[in-house]
């Protein structure tokens, strides 16, 4: 009796006669048929995968994932702003130095073989406009001082610019023609290194025309004193050669009217965004027709201010009603070395607050604080604890060494206790 199962038929050995005949082989793919090449292209790679979230992830997990992707997002953004914004700064600079030298080549095409064209202007014309013999005197020598920086750099003798005067001279139509040579010599200079004019006073369209000649000059000095703007031009104009001559380190804006709150505070912005300043100097400016606090504020709380070395805000009748903007700067420890605050109104609580500042700040080595509104008690205590020499309590000068910090901490803590 044989028995048949079904799992023995594996073992079982297939005899060959009754074994069909074999499948045909598959003919080659044929290389030169395109349609066969895209089939087989189509298969030989397997298409992308979308990325497999785990089922096992938590709603809190899947938040920290989007949250992560969203800051690596805003990263990227934020890398690619910045790269645009650098971009598009180049470009207005390249942009300004072509239109420099278009006109350049527009000044040399006008003058031919140069000389210096201007009129003279007799001393009887200044003596018409109201001007005494001294004064009318110091008028010719505006006049011969913008000659001689015009000759100068024409010579290539020098890179500054420097007009000033005695005493305060107005803006007067007789001025234009030689202005007109002083600009046209700047914009033919290669680098002009210090821009200086004090005691007077130029027109819009003067101002104008001295901007547009001294964009990308490399100027690392920028002076504008008592020059009685009658409005915002001024303002203007100073921004204007900021914006254009990236290389400036100091700007002293002195005895000159701001306007308004909006004009100092544009000012500001225009300093604390320069890439080179380290040294300001505002004094007697932010006093007539605007809330003098408020630039001050900017001043030292807005994105910039850590890069100024030297700070000079005398006579600007400053009042902090409480603010701490100026202690809270300090006590961040900046670069800073110099601050000058001499002719205010801080009083002897702000001295406190800044000595407590002072604790933590180990760069500061001037602070001019004469003639505030402190007391003659505020006066005697911060100067004993201190210890600097005094001799009466008529100014208050403090020049801040790393003992003086010391001691005027230690100073600040009793008196804090008390």
């Amino acid at each position: 009796l044989a028995l048949a199962f079904p799992w023995e038929e594996a073992d079982t050995i297939s005899d060959p006669s009754t074994d069909a005949a074999p499948p045909a082989p598959i003919p080659a793919m044929d290389p030169t048929n395109p349609a066969k090449k895209r089939k087989a292209a189509s298969g030989a790679s397997d298409p992308p995968r979308a990325e497999v979230i785990s089922a096992n992830f938590s709603l809190a997990d899947l938040n920290r994932l989007i949250d992560q992707r969203t800051e690596d997002m805003k990263a990227e953004t934020l890398a690619l702003t910045s790269r645009v914004d650098g971009l598009q700064r180049e470009n207005e600079g390249l942009l300004r130095r072509c239109e420099s030298l278009e006109r350049s080549v527009q000044v040399l095409k006008r003058e031919g073989n140069w000389d210096y064209s201007a009129p003279d202007v007799p001393r009887s014309h200044w003596i018409e406009q109201g001007y005494d013999e001294e004064d009318a005197e110091e008028a010719e020598n505006l006049i011969q001082s913008i000659k001689e920086n015009t000759g100068g750099l024409r010579s290539d003798d020098g890179e500054s610019v420097n007009v000033s005067c005695e005493i305060f001279i107005t803006s007067d139509r007789v001025q234009y023609p030689h202005w007109e040579q002083l600009a046209n010599a700047i914009q033919l200079s290669e680098r002009i290194e210090v821009l200086n004019m004090s005691y007077v006073q130029l027109n819009e369209h003067t101002l104008q025309r001295i901007e547009r000649s001294v964009r990308q000059k490399g100027i690392t000095g920028f002076y504008l004193e008592s020059n009685q703007f009658r409005g915002g031009e001024g303002v203007r104009f100073a921004i204007d050669v900021l914006k254009s001559n990236r290389s400036i380190e100091a700007f002293r804006w002195e005895v000159n009217s701001c306007q308004s709150t909006e004009n100092a505070s544009e000012l500001i912005d225009a300093i604390l965004e320069h890439p080179a300043i380290s040294n300001v100097s505002f004094v007697s400016s932010f006093r007539e027709g605007i809330t003098t606090y408020s630039p001050v504020k900017r001043l030292f709380c807005g994105i910039g201010s850590d890069t100024l070395l030297d700070i000079h805000l005398g006579f600007n009748g400053i009042k902090t009603n409480g603010d701490r903007c100026i202690p809270d700067f300090l006590s961040k420890n900046p670069p800073l070395k110099k601050l000058s605050l001499w002719g205010n109104r801080l009083t002897d609580d702000d001295a406190l607050n800044i000595a407590v500042a002072l604790q933590s700040n180990t760069n500061l080595r001037y602070l001019d604080l004469d003639n505030n509104a402190l007391t003659e008690e505020g006066k005697r205590t911060m100067y004993h604890q201190v210890n600097f020499w005094y001799q009466s309590f008529g100014s208050f000068n403090i020049e801040v060494s790393q003992r003086g910090k010391s001691e005027l901490g230690q100073w600040s803590k009793s008196h804090l206790r008390n």
